[in-house]
C-alpha cells in the first residue's frame, strides 16, 4: 500500500511510519522543521501547513510519486499556539 504521513517527525508519526514500512508499505512522509532520514520504503517531503506554496509544492510531490496513487493519507501534523 502506498501511504502518505502528513506530521511524520512527530513522535507519533515516527512511531506510524514505522509500522508501516514494518508491514511493507511504501511511505512518503512529510516534516516541518526536523527533516526525516529517507530509507527504503520511505521517502519524505518538506510541508509548512501555514503556507500555501508549500501546500501547493507538497499537492504537486504527491502527484510525481506516480502509479499507484496513494491509498491512504494518515493526518498527524498540528499547529502549536504562537507558531501558526
Amino acid at each position: 500500500m502506498r501511504t502518505v504521513v502528513v506530521g511524520g517527525s512527530s513522535s507519533m508519526g515516527v512511531e506510524v511510519i514505522r509500522a508501516l514500512l514494518d508491514r511493507g508499505d511504501e511511505v512518503l512522509a512529510t516534516y516541518a522543521d526536523r527533516p526525516l532520514e529517507p530509507s527504503r520504503g520511505l521517502q519524505t517531503a518538506s510541508l509548512d501547513l501555514t503556507q500555501p506554496s508549500s501546500i501547493e509544492a507538497f499537492g504537486q510531490r504527491v502527484a510525481s510519486w506516480g502509479q499507484p496513487r496513494p491509498q491512504a493519507l494518515l493526518v498527524l501534523a498540528g499547529l502549536l499556539p504562537g507558531k501558526a
